[in-house]
């Protein structure tokens, strides 16, 4: 057999090529990238165990509408260039993390078989669980929605939206863009949080905060529930 990572990747390529992704073969995070109308969907795979365990990130969105802001007004130590490039790297909105794939992820591929049932798992995702999850929360709304109700369960925001600090910004991003009327209670929970929380605090988060409150003024909704 040819290495694992060939065998995969002949068999995902035209498979993902014929929906439209372009595929980098980065040594350490070979990845596919679609940038379709301000939405791109992005996935990558890690390889371990010299190669005969992979790792698949699964579905990740982001919403250059969210991005393109975060992107100016950056965060503390971040480092931008290879996402500035906007070509295979991209700040995320939200990660499928709760869908599953239907084989054993932890178990080397030692065989032809073995790649080629895990292709054919990573297929699956993609016209089931992973369709749904893009069809889902492609349209922005959908994510306040889903955000609303994980606090209403007593749940947080970052259960759903990805960042450390940067999940609050995209939390009020997605607020104004959405004519939440909610936007101002959402304001003030990410106002406590940013002159509270001793790790934001410390780690340096407060002045891109205030320069997001500056652009979250001029941004207009785009969207109504």
């Amino acid at each position: 057999m040819q290495s694992v990572r060939k065998e995969l990747f002949d068999i995902l390529k035209p498979y993902f090529n014929d929906r439209k992704y372009k595929f980098f073969n980065n040594s350490g995070d070979p990845r596919f990238v679609k940038v379709d109308q301000g939405i791109v969907v992005h996935f990558f795979f890690n390889f371990f165990r010299n190669g005969s365990e992979v790792g698949f990130s699964r579905f990740n969105i982001s919403h250059l509408e969210i991005e393109d802001i975060i992107l100016e007004i950056s965060g503390p130590n971040w480092i931008l260039d290879d996402y500035l490039k906007k070509d295979k790297y991209f700040l995320s909105t939200i990660i499928d993390n709760n869908s599953e794939i239907n084989i054993n992820e932890d178990r080397p591929l030692e065989t032809k078989k073995q790649v080629q049932e895990y292709a054919k798992a990573i297929k699956h995702y993609t016209e089931t669980n992973g369709k749904a999850f893009l069809d889902k929360y492609s349209y922005l709304p959908n994510l306040l929605i889903e955000m609303d109700k994980l606090e209403q369960e007593g749940k947080g925001w970052y259960e759903i939206i990805d960042g450390m600090g940067s999940y609050l910004f995209r939390v009020l991003i997605i607020s104004k863009l959405c004519n939440d009327p909610d936007f101002d209670r959402k304001l003030s929970i990410c106002d406590d949080n940013f002159n509270t929380d001793p790790i934001l605090i410390r780690d340096g988060w407060q002045p891109y905060y205030e320069q997001l409150k500056l652009k979250l003024s001029a941004l207009s909704p785009k969207y109504n529930l």
